[in-house]
Parts: structure tokens; C-alpha cells; sequence
């Protein structure tokens, strides 16, 4: 077991079944400190650097990428700062917390959108809001959002790569340490596996792929009838940053609490891309809307529109890593591998006595 895997799994006990139980120690109050200093750090790096690289002229419009050259020019540079960010976040928490780079960028990204406006800015702006609805603006935050993606992936990615620095390159043997109190396989680095290996799981180290689609299935429907429920009183309320922002990281929170308990995973890859899933798909089918003649022209048509394409990515990010981090059991996830393993023993031909 690693040094940050003893650290934070502290006293084991047997469960009903049978199987090793981990239970959590409360971080001390230094290392609370610490963390909260790191996100404050992460939101603030992008509240200054992040909006000074987009290069936003009115303060009033909302951030976006692709609405003009100059922003659009940033996105290397907010590539580079979000892969300091993330290595920054995973040296100095590591020992506490997996996938800490990439839920720093995650905070950051979400500190650069308040910056500006919300989605009323554009619906007035465009005049897609109301009874006008239209195809132009809900395609465009698609693709947006694809972009803002990629960016949290490249933070993963980082993530993964100083986690297994750190460890001396020993990342997937202590993957597989069914004792731990937290996570230690990293998303970025489940991700790099599973391409590696087409979804093979069978080394105890990487989800299966059947297991880890329908968590990923059960958490995009969870997350998507969420987002529509929340929003079902605000449809005639102002878009706010803090509401939307909530409604995201909200339902991404509990849609992978519930998918992890019924579909247990070994990092968080699968409840991160069931977010980004879904509101891609909300903005692609918000291209379907008309529009709605009972709304005034700074309201979308869809819940979906209400969150810009940097808020859906962040906020849903943060959510399922703040999820899974909540209800990660490794003996959990241990127990849903022993049928697997079992189904495999009668072809030794080893007979039972």
C-alpha cells in the first residue's frame, strides 16, 4: 500500500459479507486548510489569468470561446494554464485526494465564468431567446462545450501523469488496493488504459466496460431528469451564475452516488463523461425547440440553455468527482469483481473437495 494510501484508510473492519471495510479518517485540520487553499488558489488563477487570455473587451458579455478571434486565440493558453493548474493541485494534494488537478480546473473554470454575463446576455444579444428560439445559438454552445471538455481532459490527463510521477510509476498496482479509504486510480489515467486495452478489466485494475458504460448510462439519465426537475420552477426566473452552476454540479452529485451504488467503478471517468454527455445532448436537442411565445427574449426554451457551455463542463465535472469521492468504497467495487473472477475458476479444472 502506498504512503497516501495508509494515510488516509485508517482502521479496517469485516463486513456482513465478509469483505474489508475501509473506514475514512477525517482529514486534519492543516490538510483542510491546504485544500481549500488550493481551490481558492485554482478559481483565482482563472479569474485573472483565464480572463485576461480570453481577452473579453465588455465585461458584461458572457465567456465564451468562439465568439471572436481574440477568444478563440486563448484557448492555447488556457490549455497551458490549465495543465499548471492541474500539476500544481496533484503535487501538492495528492497524498489526500485522487483526480485533486483536475476538480482544481474544474473550480477554476467555473470561478472564469462568473466573470461575465449569463445566457440572457447572449439570448438578447442573438435574439434566440423567447418565442424565436432557433438552431444557430444551441449548436454553437455544442461546440463550445466539446472544446471546454477537451480542456478538463488535458487536465486529467496532467493529473494522471504527475499521480503516477509521484508514485514512482507504480499507479496501477496500487489501483487495485481494495483496502483504501479513497481512490486511487485517476480518471486520466483509467482513460489512457482503456484505450490501451480496449476494455479489458481483467487484471483488477481497470473498470470493466460493460460495468463502466452503464454507470455511465444510469448517470447520464439521473443527471438529465435532474436538470430538467430543478429547473422546472425557474423556467420563468433570471438566469443567475450561482443557479445554474448549482443545478449542474447538483445533479451530477447525486446522479453518481446513486450509479455508483448500483454500478461500482475505479475512478471517476465514467460519471465525468455521463455529464458531458449530457449536456451535449441537451444543447443538440434544444436545435429542435421553436421557441416559446409565454417567454420574454432573455429566457431559453430549454432547461439545457440556461447553463453556458464553460458551466455545464465545469459545474458537471465537479459535481461527479465531488460524487464519487463521497461514495467511493473500494471494497464496494472489490465485491462486484469477485463474480467475475469466480465465473473464471471452474476452467482450471481444479475440483472442489
Amino acid at each position: 500500500m502506498t504512503h497516501a494510501a495508509t494515510h488516509a484508510a485508517a482502521h479496517h473492519s469485516t463486513s456482513a459479507h465478509g469483505s474489508p471495510a475501509a473506514h475514512r479518517r477525517e482529514l486534519r485540520l492543516p490538510v483542510k486548510l491546504l485544500v481549500y487553499l488550493v481551490w481558492v488558489g485554482a478559481g483565482y488563477v482563472f479569474w485573472q489569468l483565464g480572463y485576461a487570455a480570453l481577452g473579453m473587451g465588455d465585461p458584461q458579455m458572457s465567456v465564451r470561446l468562439f465568439a471572436g478571434w481574440r477568444m478563440a486565440a486563448g484557448l492555447p493558453l488556457l490549455a497551458a494554464l490549465s495543465a499548471v493548474t492541474a500539476a500544481t493541485a496533484t503535487m501538492l494534494l495528492r497524498r489526500w485526494m485522487c483526480d485533486a488537478g483536475t476538480f482544481a480546473v474544474a473550480v477554476g473554470l467555473a470561478a472564469l465564468s462568473v466573470r461575465g454575463g449569463t445566457v440572457e446576455y447572449l439570448l438578447i444579444q442573438s435574439g434566440a431567446g423567447g418565442a424565436r428560439g432557433g438552431a444557430r445559438l444551441p449548436l454553437m454552445f455544442a461546440v463550445e462545450l466539446v472544446a471546454w471538455a477537451g480542456l478538463l481532459l488535458i487536465a486529467a490527463r496532467v493529473t494522471a501523469m504527475f499521480s503516477r510521477a509521484a508514485r514512482g510509476g507504480h499507479e496501477e498496482r496500487d489501483a487495485s488496493d481494495a483496502t483504501s479509504s479513497i481512490p486511487q486510480n485517476p480518471c486520466g489515467a483509467e482513460l489512457s488504459v482503456l484505450v490501451r486495452r480496449a476494455g479489458r478489466g481483467g487484471d483488477g485494475t481497470l473498470t470493466p466496460l460493460d460495468r463502466g458504460l452503464r454507470h455511465a448510462a444510469m448517470a447520464a439519465v439521473l443527471t438529465a431528469a435532474l436538470i430538467i426537475v430543478f429547473s422546472l420552477d425557474l423556467t420563468r426566473r433570471p438566469v443567475s451564475h450561482g443557479q445554474v452552476l448549482f443545478v449542474s454540479a447538483a445533479s451530477a452529485w447525486i446522479a453518481t452516488y446513486f450509479a455508483f451504488k448500483q454500478f461500482p467503478v475505479r475512478s471517476a471517468l465514467w460519471a465525468m463523461l455521463a455529464a458531458l454527455t449530457v449536456a451535449l445532448v441537451g444543447y443538440l436537442m434544444a436545435t429542435l425547440g421553436s421557441g416559446r411565445a409565454d417567454l420574454p427574449m432573455n429566457l431559453p426554451h430549454s432547461p439545457f440553455l440556461r447553463t453556458l457551455p464553460i458551466q455545464a463542463a465545469a459545474a458537471g465535472v465537479g459535481g461527479a468527482l465531488l460524487g464519487f469521492w463521497f461514495v467511493f468504497d473500494a471494497a464496494h467495487v472489490a465485491t462486484s469483481d469477485k463474480p467475475r473472477s469466480g465465473s473464471e475458476k471452474p476452467a482450471s479444472g481444479k475440483k472442489r473437495s
